[in-house]
């Protein structure tokens, strides 16, 4: 009955979201408004403009080159688009990458501004993208994608024959040092190939591979399967990201049911599903996110070798992950099911994070829990640690589990700082970030805390800016509360 409820309270949700407004005709128009700066961006008006977009990128492409595009320009979009896959039309993604020979970039700021894309084909059966990135983007780096949900699209990747491996994601196959904020998906997100040479499919609801990354208030609601026989290689599938490699993940949740099954023949690590994230290499911190859907994985050639997590799927041997206030609700089917995080290193660290007990969790990470104490106010407290980030699910929108609070803040009590009454630049920064109050009133404090709610900095009044440059890379919250008693919160990230 709760996935009854939930998939029925879904289907509204995503019909609600999916009203069209400008259906594409297949051509390519360039924008007409805006200067592409922050304070006046490029207006993507209507699916011809974005579709522009995706071609001018892909004009740029010489082979065995690399380049990126428009550095640090701004886009928004003013409308909904519809992108013709009724009517027989295929998407092209924005940016494209072949393997390592050469690749050309989105790297500006697309601000979606609350918009949706609906009905977008990327379906590649015959490899004329000629592209290793699949997603409403194909391939980011040093950009920021925030602001935008992508429902009722058909978006995989099917051959007979592959390549060196395919990154498949609903919003963005694959990014390098990339931002997203606040994106969601709707829509079902696959790879299905016959024979691929190395590395195989990353699958992942909002992206399937990231690097140097930061993903925070996404969500998946869609499908996830990977299905494929590898000859030299792995299967990494996860409900927010396939695979990551040095990043961060924050405010995330998934509904959406994530398969794998695959085949491995030689040399491979696994099969690796996880309800936020599939598989990690490098540094992997994820805080304040939660699964309650379906996660399994099935390695065709040898069945001890299919892992499936909660939260993660599995960690490379020498990397780092780090799991905090987060909970998994939701079946997992492998041959080493574990609550939050299966496959682990030894630098793996899970803290205040829970799973459902007697549900096929194995043993992994994190404490075991009751259904009827993980639908409580008193578990909500547990999992909040003080914040205000979780919520009772008293709409019974999430089966009665808890649910992000005021949009999955940081118990922001005021507003966030940027356009408050607060300001707070550079953001990213790598040196100090300086502190202006926009009132009359003057700071108190500022306090800063990582990812898993512990404090790392704090300041008094009598300053105008805060050292961070003795901080770990990574995100943060900065904490300002001014001397009339307003508090102002807003995630800042060290570069």
């Amino acid at each position: 009955m709760k996935r009854i409820i939930i998939v029925f309270t879904m289907l509204i949700y995503v019909r609600g979201l999916c009203a069209m407004t400008y259906v594409w005709d297949g051509t390519a128009e360039p924008w007409t408004h805006g200067s592409g700066t922050e304070e006046d961006p490029y207006l993507i008006e209507t699916p011809q403009n974005l579709a522009y977009l995706s071609l001018v990128i892909e004009d740029r492409l010489n082979i065995r080159t690399f380049g990126e595009a428009f550095q640090d320009t701004c886009f928004k979009m003013t409308a909904d688009f519809d992108l013709g896959g009724d009517n027989g039309l295929r998407w092209r993604p924005i940016g494209l990458v072949y393997d390592g020979l050469f690749h050309s970039a989105f790297s500006g700021i697309f601000d979606g501004n609350g918009h949706v894309v609906k009905n977008m084909n990327v379906n590649d059966t015959t490899g004329t993208y000629f592209n290793h990135g699949i997603g409403l983007f194909g391939f980011a780096m040093d950009a920021t994608i925030k602001n935008i949900t992508i429902c009722g699209c058909l978006i995989s990747h099917e051959s007979g024959l592959g390549g060196d491996g395919f990154d498949v994601g609903g919003l963005l196959g694959r990014g390098n040092n990339v931002n997203i904020e606040n994106c969601h998906n709707a829509s079902d997100v696959s790879c299905r190939v016959g024979i691929v040479d190395n590395e195989g499919c990353t699958v992942g609801g909002i992206a399937g591979r990231i690097v140097s990354s930061t993903v925070t208030n996404c969500s998946n609601s869609g499908n996830i399967n990977n299905e494929n026989t590898v000859l030299y290689g792995d299967g990494f599938t996860g409900g927010i990201v396939g695979s990551t490699e040095n990043c961060d993940l924050t405010l995330c949740s998934n509904t959406g049911d994530v398969n794998a099954d695959v085949n491995p023949r030689m040399n491979g690590r696994g099969v690796f599903s996880g309800g936020i994230v599939g598989f990690c290499v490098g540094d992997l911190h994820v805080a304040f996110c939660f699964n309650i859907a379906d996660i399994s994985s099935a390695n065709l050639e040898d069945e001890r070798l299919s892992y499936s997590g909660g939260i993660v799927g599995g960690v490379e041997e020498t990397s780092s992950c780090n799991v905090s206030n987060s909970y998994n609700a939701g079946n997992l089917m492998a041959y080493e099911p574990c609550g939050i995080v299966s496959k682990t290193s030894t630098a793996t660290a899970v803290y205040s994070s829970y799973f459902l007990e007697n549900n096929n969790q194995g043993n992994g990470f994190g404490e075991p829990q009751t259904e009827g104490f993980m639908k409580s106010a008193e578990f909500v407290s547990l999992l909040n640690a003080g914040g205000e980030v979780f919520a009772m699910d008293t709409d019974n929108v999430n089966g009665g589990f808890p649910v992000f609070a005021d949009g999955g803040h940081f118990n922001v009590i005021e507003n966030q700082i940027d356009g408050g009454g607060v300001s707070a630049y550079p953001n990213p920064a790598a040196g100090s970030i300086s502190v202006v109050v926009n009132s009359g009133a003057e700071i108190g404090s500022v306090s800063l805390f990582d990812i898993s709610g512990r404090l790392v900095k704090a300041q008094q009044s009598g300053f105008g800016s805060i050292d961070i440059s003795g901080l770990a890379t990574g995100m943060y919250v900065m904490k300002v509360t001014l001397d009339d008693g307003k508090v102002f919160e807003e995630k800042i990230v060290k570069e």
